[in-house]
């Protein structure tokens, strides 16, 4: 299963961005989850159903207890080419395209509406992949 690699991220009009804080190092791009009491925020991982909630996007990086910038509603530019169409979700390891892999969470953040744009859709299911 091959990971999107995210490029330069562009705003969209209805992009929702919000501040948060970071429980271990961010990446641009990395898909994110709330870890639970303290507030902040970790990287996701689908093969982890404690980290497979996914919450958003982290459009700018930070170091542990920083702050960064999630996107967590309307529509980005992830500065990748996506296929239109294809439901974009969170892997073990980043976020990909392709199907969710055998024993992982499935865990989507929507489907693109063009190459360039996807719009947030969340769907937690909580349901591993066979």
């Amino acid at each position: 299963m091959a990971d999107l690699v995210v490029g330069t991220i562009t705003i969209q009009d209805d992009t929702i961005l919000v501040r948060r804080q970071a429980a271990e190092t961010i990446t641009v791009g990395d898909p994110t989850y709330a870890t639970g009491t303290d507030s902040k925020y970790g990287v996701a991982d689908a093969s982890d159903g404690t980290k497979a909630t996914l919450a958003g996007v982290a459009v700018f990086a930070c170091a542990t207890n920083g702050y960064f910038m999630n996107w967590e509603g309307g529509s980005i530019d992830l500065g990748v080419t996506l296929t239109k169409g294809s439901i974009v979700r969170l892997s073990a390891t980043g976020i990909t395209h392709d199907a969710t892999a055998s024993g992982s969470y499935v865990s989507e953040l929507g489907v693109a509406e063009s190459t360039s744009v996807l719009p947030m859709d969340l769907r937690n299911t909580g349901v591993t992949a066979p």
